[in-house]
C-alpha cells in the first residue's frame, strides 16, 4: 500500500467516528468531582468505624466501673488523739411522775390460721406454674 491510501482510509474511518462530543470536558470534570466525594466517603465511613471500635472499650469499661458500691479495706491506721481524755461529770436524771407513766396497752395477736397457711403453702417455683399452665 502506498501513502496515498493510507491516507484516504484514514480519512475515511475519521468521517465514520464523527466529531467528539462538545461537552467532553464538563463529563470529565464531574467525574472527577465523582471521584472525590466517592473517596471523602469512603474516609468519612472508615473514621467512624474506627471511632466507634475505639469507643467500645471505653464506654464499657466506665460502665463496669462501680461508684456506688462499698469502699475496700483502708490502708491508713488510725492515729491516737493527741488531747487528754477527760472524765465526764454523772448527770442528774428526774425520777419520774406517777402520773406521766403510760398505761400498756393490750396488744393485737396474730391469728394462727395465716401463720398456718403460709406455712404449708409455700409459693410455687416458677417452671411448675409454666408446666401446669401448658
Amino acid at each position: 500500500m502506498n501513502d496515498q491510501d493510507l491516507r484516504t482510509a484514514l480519512h475515511r474511518d475519521a468521517e465514520l467516528v464523527g466529531a467528539p462530543s462538545p461537552d467532553l470536558l464538563d463529563q470529565l470534570v464531574q467525574r472527577r468531582q465523582h471521584q472525590r466525594r466517592q473517596r471523602a466517603g469512603i474516609v468519612s465511613a472508615v473514621a467512624a468505624v474506627v471511632v466507634i471500635a475505639a469507643g467500645i472499650p471505653v464506654g464499657s469499661s466506665l460502665l463496669a466501673r462501680s461508684d456506688g458500691g462499698p469502699a475496700g479495706p483502708t490502708t491508713v491506721e488510725v492515729t491516737p488523739s493527741v488531747t487528754p481524755e477527760v472524765t465526764p461529770t454523772p448527770a442528774v436524771t428526774p425520777a419520774p411522775t406517777p402520773e406521766a407513766t403510760p398505761t400498756p396497752t393490750p396488744q393485737a395477736t396474730p391469728t394462727p390460721t395465716s401463720t398456718a397457711a403460709s406455712r404449708t403453702n409455700p409459693p410455687s417455683p416458677y417452671w411448675a406454674r409454666t408446666a401446669s399452665a401448658r
